[in-house]
C-alpha cells in the first residue's frame, strides 16, 4: 500500500511538472511572437517613414539657422521632442594678430624677397614706428618686394584673414606715372589692392597714410601680399613700414539642440511652422501640428556662437524611428 501510494505521488510531481514546463514554453513562445510581431510593426513604420531636406540657411546674423523638411513618406509623423537635432558649424573668434613686421634689425627685409631689380632697402630717413622702414629710389623699372612666406587661409586653417594694415609714405617729387602700389594674392593672380600715386592727389604725397583693406574673401592657402613702386630719381623715396595682417579664428562646434516649442533660448530648437508649401508660406489645412506625408515643415536653431560667415556647415535632423536627413549650408554675412 504504501509502495502504490509513492507511485501515485512521483506520478503527481511528473505531471505537474510536464504542465509546469509546458506553460514555461507557452509563454517564452508567446513572448518570442510578440517581440517579431513588434519588430515587424517597427519594420513597416520605418519603411514608411521618409524625411528629406528642401535646405538650410542662417539669418540674423548666423544666431539663427532655419531648415525646410519634406515628409516624403507615408507616415504622419510628431513627437518633437523625441527627436535629434544634431548642428555641426563653425563659428568665429575675436580678432588675432597673424603677421606684423616694422623692418627692424636683425630681421630687416628677412621676411621678404625681391624682384632682380633689387632697389628696396631698409632706411631710416622716414619711418612710422621703431627706427627703420622698407624703402626704395631711383626705380626706373618697376621693383617688386613680395611676403617670402605664404600665410594659410584655407578652410583647413581654422582662420579666417579679416584685415591688411600698413603706412606708406612717397615724396612730393614723385612725377605723373610714378607709384608705390600694394597687391594680395588670390590663389590664382594678384590683385592690386591700393596706390598711391605722384601728381595726381597732392595730399597723398609727403605724408604718411595708413590703409586698412578688407582681405575677409582672400581664403587660400598661400596668401602673400607685395609691394610695386617705380620712380626714376635719387631724391624720389617711396617707404613701408609697420605691415599687419589679422585673422580671426575659427572654432568647430558640435550641437546637440533641445526641443524647445516656445521662445528659443541658446542651443535650442523648435518647429516655426507646417506647410503645404512652405517656400509659398502656404499652411497646413488638417491635423494641425502633426508632419502628415507630403507637407513641408520648416524648424529653426538659435546657436551661440553663432555661425561664421562663409563657413561650410552640416545639419541633421532625426526621427525617433531612427529616419534621418541632412542639410549642408554656407553662413551668410
Amino acid at each position: 500500500m504504501e509502495s502504490a501510494l509513492i507511485a501515485l505521488f512521483c506520478i503527481a510531481l511528473i505531471v505537474f511538472g510536464v504542465f509546469t514546463i509546458s506553460d514555461a514554453s507557452l509563454s517564452a513562445t508567446d513572448a518570442i511572437a510578440t517581440a517579431w510581431r513588434q519588430r515587424e510593426d517597427t519594420s513597416v513604420e520605418i519603411a514608411g517613414t521618409h524625411i528629406s531636406s528642401v535646405g538650410a540657411q542662417t539669418q540674423s546674423a548666423g544666431s539663427i539657422v532655419e531648415m525646410t523638411l519634406q515628409n516624403a513618406g507615408k507616415t504622419e509623423l510628431m513627437d518633437f521632442e523625441n527627436w535629434d537635432v544634431i548642428l555641426q558649424y563653425y563659428s568665429s573668434g575675436s580678432s588675432a594678430g597673424i603677421f606684423s613686421d616694422s623692418f627692424e634689425t636683425p630681421t630687416g627685409l628677412g621676411n621678404w624677397v625681391q624682384d632682380a631689380y633689387n632697389d628696396w632697402n631698409t632706411d631710416n630717413e622716414r619711418v612710422w614706428n621703431g627706427s627703420l622702414s622698407a624703402h626704395f629710389d631711383n626705380a626706373a623699372s618697376e621693383s617688386i618686394l613680395t611676403l617670402e612666406d605664404a600665410i594659410d587661409f584655407s578652410a583647413g586653417s581654422n582662420r579666417t584673414p579679416e584685415t591688411l594694415s600698413f603706412y606708406w609714405w612717397i615724396d612730393t617729387q614723385f612725377d605723373s606715372g610714378e607709384y608705390l602700389a600694394v597687391d594680395v594674392w588670390n590663389g590664382a593672380s594678384w590683385i592690386e589692392k591700393g596706390r598711391i600715386r605722384g601728381d595726381v592727389v597732392p595730399s597723398e604725397e609727403g605724408q604718411w597714410l595708413h590703409p586698412v583693406i578688407d582681405i575677409t574673401s582672400y581664403q587660400t592657402s598661400d596668401f602673400k601680399v607685395r609691394f610695386r613702386g617705380q620712380c626714376n630719381r635719387n631724391d624720389e623715396d617711396g617707404f613701408v613700414d609697420s605691415v599687419s595682417i589679422t585673422g580671426i579664428p575659427n572654432s568647430y562646434n558640435i550641437e546637440r539642440l533641445t526641443y524647445m516649442p516656445g521662445t528659443l533660448e541658446d542651443n535650442q530648437w523648435n518647429v516655426e511652422g507646417i506647410y503645404l508649401d512652405a517656400g509659398a508660406s502656404d499652411p497646413e489645412l488638417f491635423d494641425p501640428g502633426i508632419f502628415d506625408p507630403d507637407e513641408e515643415m520648416v524648424i529653426q536653431m538659435k546657436v551661440d556662437p553663432a555661425v561664421q560667415a562663409g563657413s561650410t556647415n552640416l545639419v541633421t535632423v532625426s526621427t525617433p524611428n531612427g529616419v534621418s536627413a541632412s542639410a549642408i549650408f554656407t553662413g551668410s554675412p
